[in-house]
Order: C-alpha cells, then structure tokens, then sequence
C-alpha cells in the first residue's frame, strides 16, 4: 500500500500537535521504545470530500474523476495556494477493498457514504484558511470542506503476578444490580457470553500490552507503521480500557468483562515519511474499515466492536461552557468524516461504540448545527452506540459527561478497578503491574457498555444465530437496562446495561 501520508496538525494557523519520536510495531516483549511528543513545523490542514458522482480518484494535481475527467478549477486553487499535497483517506488498493466489502450492505438496502472521495488538503504554514475554504466550498465538485479536527485529550477522568492481589471483588461495575453493576459476572458464567469470536478494536493513543493482566503483544497494534502510537498521554489510559474490556481471567489482578475477546488498538495519529504527525480520526477509521487480513479477507467482520476512545475539539461558545474556556469538548462524530466512517463501518455490519466525551454540554446545543439543522437530530445518526457517564450509586449524569437526546446508554464515570496508573498497586513500581480504583470519564464508561454489546452478540453467535445489528443490541440493552437517575433525567444519558436482564430477555439460560 502506498504510504503518501500527510503533515503537520489539525489547526490551520497555530502550533502543530507535537507527536513526533512514536514508533510502530515492536517485537513481542519490547517495551523500550522511543515514544514521546516533540514541536515539529506546521501545515494547514483542511479536510475535503469531493462529490460522490464524480468517483474523483488520484492525488495531487493529478486528481480526476474515475472517467479521467480533469478537474481545472481544482488544479487551479491548487497551484494558487502552493497546495503542498492533497491525498486520498484511503489508497485505491484500500479503496477497491472497501467499495467491495460496501457492495452488500448496498444490496441490504444500507446506503454507506464513498470514503474514497474523501481527501486531505495541505497548505503552507500561514495559509489564510477561510479563504482556502470559502473557494472550495463554491467548486460544484466539492460537496464538504472544513479544518481538520484540533487533538483532545482522552476522555479518562482521571512486581510478580503470584504476588498481585485478587482485585475482582473491587469490580463493582461488573457486580449484579445491587451494587449497581452490569452483571458481567454472571455472564462470565454462560459458555460464548465471555465475547468468544468477537474482535474489538479501540481507536487509542498508546497501551501497554505487555501488561501482567493483559499478556499481548505489539500485534494488537493495527496501525501499520501509518498509524502510529504516542505517549503524549502516557500508556495508561489505553492499558485500563484494554483491562475493562479482556484482562485476563487468571485468579489475580483483575478480569475484563469479555476475557475471550480479541483485542486490538489503533492510534488516530497519522505520520508522514519524515517523521511529521498529525490528529487524523477520520482517515484512520477509514483506514480501519478498508483492512484485510492475511488472507485477504476484511479484517473487520459483522459482529466485531469498534470501541471510540476520543473526543473532539469545543463546538459550543465559552459562555455556554460550564468549565473553562477550550476544554467543553464534543463527541468525536461531530467531525464528518468519522461521521461517516461510522456509517460505512455500521452497514459493514460492526458495532461503533463511543464514548460521548466529558464536555459538560448537551448535543442538542443549537452549536451543533450543519446546513440549518441539528447534527445530532435522530434522522442524521452515525449507528453508534453513544455513551454517557453515571453515578456508581445513583445512575445520575455525572456533571462532565455530555448528553443529549442522541445518548443511548450510560457506563460508571468513576471508581473503576482496572489495570494501568498504579494507583491501587504497582507490584514494587512495576508499571506491568500496576491496577487502579479510580478510572473514568465516559472513557471508563465506554468499555463498560463495549462489554455489554460483546457479550451479547458473542452469546447470539454462538447459538447460530447470524450477527446482530448495532440497534438490535442496543435496543435490548436500553430496553433491559436499568434507568437513569430521575434527578438529572432532563439531561439524558440513558439507561446502564443489566446483562443478567438482557441475556434472559433472549433466551440465555442461567449458568450451571
């Protein structure tokens, strides 16, 4: 695959994201690697999505339509602004794949948008970037054109395994409804409720696999040397979510909800061949849902999870914003372009989990506004599972979670046990054996929900049953879970995942 990869940041006249010094894929138990950020030079970057009908393809001032039109005004604005690329989300080996995989959601009648005729254009540092776009907004070629996303942090709130106590009894969020859990002890129980043939992916700055209670390797990392890990924010957020989700079922440390499950991760950090990065969630997810496997096959295949462990830039004014200026942060899918890599990987039939972000705002702010109407209206939705994070006690909306009408289901937002920070225990400052009793955010309250559609769907396949689709599960699990808070119901979050009631509701029979 050609490696034409992109520079600089998501902010078109402002200091790059500096990410440099990240490394690919490691051999298997090599943890000593050079990950940190570092200042690297700044490109305007703006994202562009060319009108579908054209089939445009090619890069550059080569670009065309799939017939060999050419595109003058396009290779005009080019040359008048020193463009210096302007490349496909996907290359056509990627873009081929993917149109293949997309033939039978179309035939199911599941219309996914064309990710191949999404592009990113790179302008010198200094570019006036509302000139550049107003000119690209008028071409009756381009049908979408606005400045690549600003990075945000993660969504997260804050020795010897014979030595490294049992923790699981501290997993309250696991535990039955009377301690306000989601019951994944008892589905733990029932044989192919434990996430058996289900992968899950989790779009994730860096993790450490090589965890006591994790015992992975660098082949969880589906990057390529494209997509690479950064410390910027440490390994520890992405080690708790990848514990929430598939710590292993041992007798110490902790156990994930779905401990069958295949694990994976993949950075939104795009790199270039110099050694540039830049924030790029859309392409990566496009990137994600064009994979093959070894054999050629998707890797990605109906029933698998995609787990969003991000968020976006403020959309709504400072005055609106309860908590300081800059930090009010949006669901990632505000951004188009993961918008509709959502869509495509939904009618691939793989379930889109993501963590609503801790913004402290409501989706149906009138901020959150595209063409006239509201981005998170129903009749505009991605098919992801959006999560919100509750109270541990009371199910209430925790203040920083954001929430809205578009919210579909609320996981614990604090006091998670799981692996990662050495908050609890670090077996003699070991950080493989580090575990916490504090993670949060709606990054904790992700997993928590990722466990539930897992389980669920692992359980479905494994009586024959053909993979269920995204609002299938998630309407069981709304309609089983148990409600959200009545003192802040005004600002809907929705109901915590009961997986005792939801497996009955199906026809699980209670485990021996």
């Amino acid at each position: 695959m050609t490696r034409q990869l992109l520079l600089g940041v998501a902010l078109a006249t402002v200091a790059v994201f500096g990410l440099t010094g990240a490394a690919g894929p490691g051999p298997a138990g090599d943890r000593a690697e050079a990950l940190g950020p570092e200042p690297t030079s700044a490109d305007v970057l703006v994202e562009v999505k060319f009108d579908e009908a054209l089939n445009v393809r090619g890069s550059g001032r080569a670009v065309h339509g799939a017939d060999g039109r050419d595109l003058p005004r396009m290779r005009d604005l080019l040359d008048r602004h020193d463009a210096r690329a302007l490349t496909p989300f996907l290359d056509d080996d990627a873009a081929r794949g993917l149109r293949d995989a997309s033939r039978e959601a179309r035939l199911r009648g599941e219309p996914v948008p064309d990710l191949a005729s999404w592009y990113t254009l790179a302008l010198p540092a200094g570019t006036d970037a509302d000139e550049v776009l107003a000119e690209l907004r008028a071409l009756p070629e381009v049908a979408f054109a606005e400045p690549a996303p600003e990075p945000a942090p993660p969504p997260a709130a804050g020795g010897q395994p014979a030595e490294t106590p049992d923790f699981t009894p501290s997993q309250r969020h696991f535990g039955p409804a009377a301690v306000n859990g989601i019951d994944a002890d008892f589905s733990r129980g029932i044989p192919g409720a434990r996430g058996e043939g289900i992968r899950i992916v989790d779009l994730e700055y860096n993790w450490n696999p090589f965890h006591e209670d994790l015992q992975l390797d660098w082949s969880t990392d589906l990057g390529r040397d494209r997509f690479v890990r950064v410390d910027t924010f440490g390994d520890d957020h992405g080690t708790a979510v990848f514990g929430e989700l598939s710590a292993v079922d041992n007798g110490y440390g902790v156990t994930g909800g779905v401990p069958e499950a295949e694990i994976h991760g993949i950075s939104p950090v795009e790199a270039s061949p110099n050694g540039d990065t830049a924030w790029r969630p859309g392409p990566a997810l496009a990137f994600l849902a064009a994979l093959g496997d070894e054999g050629g096959e998707p890797f990605l295949r109906p029933g698998d999870v995609v787990l969003l462990e991000q968020q976006g830039g403020q959309v709504i004014p400072d005055a609106d914003c309860p908590a300081d200026p800059g930090t009010c942060y949006a669901p990632l899918e505000w951004n188009v372009p993961v918008h509709e890599a959502i869509r495509v990987l939904t009618g691939l039939g793989v379930t889109v989990v993501a963590t609503g972000g801790n913004g402290h705002n409501s989706t149906d702010h009138p901020a959150y506004t595209r063409d006239g109407q509201p981005w998170f209206r129903s009749g505009n939705s991605s098919g992801s599972i959006l999560v919100g994070a509750g109270d541990s006690g009371t199910r209430e909306r925790l203040d920083f979670s954001n929430h809205g009408a578009r919210f579909d289901l609320q996981g614990w937002g604090h006091g998670i046990v799981t692996t990662g920070y050495c908050t609890l225990y670090c077996g003699g400052d070991d950080p493989d054996a580090g575990y916490t009793d504090s993670f949060g955010g709606t990054s904790g309250a992700g997993p928590i929900v990722t466990v539930a559609v897992a389980a669920i769907q692992s359980y479905v396949t494994s009586t024959g049953q053909e993979p269920w689709t995204a609002e299938r599960i998630r309407d069981v699990l709304v309609e089983t879970g148990r409600p959200q808070g009545p003192v802040t119901a005004d600002r809907h979050i929705g109901p915590l995942p009961d997986l005792r009631a939801a497996l009955t509701s199906i026809g699980a029979a209670m485990p021996e």
